[in-house]
């Protein structure tokens, strides 16, 4: 598995929570920056669950 896997596998999901965060975001009247800080940061840590990186153990913990 590398980080393509979640481009590959996810996009409806992407897609779907996306538009679920714009509805709740827009509800409770939240910033539009706020929203897209929120999705960069929600796919950046998809990207990196899915990543073969080495960590080591000392960061590993």
């Amino acid at each position: 598995m590398n980080s393509s896997f979640a481009l590959r596998f996810y996009p409806r999901e992407i897609l779907f929570l996306s538009i679920v965060n714009i509805v709740v975001f827009a509800i409770l009247g939240i910033s539009t920056e706020k929203l897209v800080i929120d999705k960069i940061v929600f796919n950046s840590n998809v990207l990196w669950y899915h990543s073969n990186v080495d960590v080591s153990e000392k960061w590993d913990q």
